[in-house]
């Protein structure tokens, strides 16, 4: 990918970000209402870390020691299910649907379905960071095939074989890097990723993109991270300025470390 592509791709995810918010929308600000109880609903215990690069390394770190609970630590669980402003939300997307919008927070029962939802979301972004490491994407088109024969068989269990979390045990981060720094550091973008944070009752939202390294190849990984208080944690397995038309890195994805370099300026 040229360099004009890709800070085409990076005008594109602000514009992302822009398109569900009118401006009129985008600059209204509440104050969250949490809910009646706003201690830890579900989730493992909450643990600080003082800057988005540190959350990203305890997150790659947990991952290689095959420990979901503190990899599960690193995600903005509870902060987001008894802070989330389901007005501004409403109000940015101009619809409501129960199955894939989290709930009022100032309610009881909502703050622990908005944690339950957040919990899963979690989990199935960190299935498919870690098997993006394990399983060839061919091989997944392969097992899509039909017909659902014997040989279909065969090649679902050699791709649940090579599903082995206890792979990832040489998994490396090597860097951790703002993607597309000239751009990020804007402040109508930085105005932007406030207002992205506030709908979940955040300070602020920004992005980071990570090169990780397991035997001799190299992968690139995205991160939206929140700030809450003094701490910063995952909100989602992404990074939309490190996102263009053709895809969207939602899964780490095979890299060159000079390659890599280019999604930084």
């Amino acid at each position: 990918m040229t360099r004009a592509l890709l800070r085409a791709a990076a005008l594109a995810a602000v514009l992302v970000l822009q398109g569900c918010a009118p401006a009129s929308v985008a600059a209204h600000e509440t104050t969250p209402v949490a809910g009646p109880e706003t201690t830890p609903v579900a989730g493992p215990e909450a643990t600080s870390f003082a800057t988005p690069e540190a959350v990203v390394e305890h997150f790659v770190k947990s991952v290689a020691a095959d420990d979901l609970d503190a990899t599960m630590q690193a995600f903005a669980i509870d902060d987001q299910a008894t802070h989330f402003d389901f007005a501004i939300q409403a109000r940015r997307l101009g619809e409501y649907d129960p199955t894939s919008m989290d709930a009022p927070a100032r309610y009881k029962m909502y703050v622990r379905t908005n944690a339950f939802a957040a919990m899963d979301h979690a989990a199935g972004r960190v299935v498919a960071f870690v098997t993006a490491f394990l399983i060839d994407p061919a091989e997944i088109a392969r097992l899509e095939e039909g017909p659902r024969d014997a040989d279909a068989a065969a090649r679902a269990m050699a791709t649940l074989q090579g599903m082995d979390s206890n792979k990832l045990r040489g998994l490396k981060l090597v860097r951790v890097d703002v993607p597309h720094k000239p751009l990020m550091s804007k402040a109508d973008v930085l105005q932007l990723l406030k207002e992205q944070g506030s709908v979940w009752g955040a300070q602020t939202m920004t992005e980071r993109i990570a090169l990780l390294q397991l035997a001799d190849q190299h992968y690139i990984c995205g991160f939206s991270i929140l700030k809450y208080g003094r701490s910063w944690r995952i909100h989602d397995l992404t990074s939309n300025f490190a996102s263009d038309e053709t895809h969207s890195l939602l899964a780490p994805e095979k890299i060159t470390p000079e390659e890599f370099e280019t999604y930084t300026k």
